[in-house]
């Protein structure tokens, strides 16, 4: 398992990875890049508070439980939304390349968002949308 240091630096490579993959042309392993980088930034956070994300629902849940702490929470769950779009994107393609381009831009401004509010955050209950008893609950439906 990585340690927070190392999501957060893998977190900033893969967003500067995407950067220079849309720019190469190759705007799929862009989009997958994009979305990897928030994935990274939030498993940091989950982990340095002992609670594991096994799971996209676990992910996005707690994503968003960290963007409520934002100063824009409307702007970065947009944001947040977008860059699943993007992870879908790596396997459909079917988002046009301003769109990713555009993607990509609002995934950096999300990780700054996060970045800025991480300070604040508190080091009990954050993710409050995946408790024990709803890990339980998704547990019980994944079985």
């Amino acid at each position: 398992m990585a340690d927070d240091t190392d999501r957060i630096q893998t977190s900033r490579r893969l967003i500067r990875q995407a950067e220079e993959e849309f720019e190469a042309g190759d705007a799929l392993q862009a989009s997958e890049k994009a979305w990897g980088a928030v994935v990274h930034r939030i498993k940091a956070i989950a982990e340095e508070r002992d609670t594991d994300l096994g799971s996209h629902v676990k992910i996005m849940r707690a994503a968003a439980d960290v963007i409520a702490h934002t100063d824009d929470p409307e702007k970065t769950k947009d944001a947040l939304l977008k860059a699943k779009l993007l992870h879908v994107n790596f396997y459909d393609d079917d988002i046009g390349p301003e769109d990713v381009q555009k993607g990509i831009q609002q995934v950096r401004d999300l990780l700054d968002a996060i970045d800025r509010v991480v300070p604040n955050l508190p080091m009990q209950g954050l993710f409050p949308s995946i408790s024990r008893k709803s890990q339980q609950q998704m547990d019980g439906i994944l079985a």
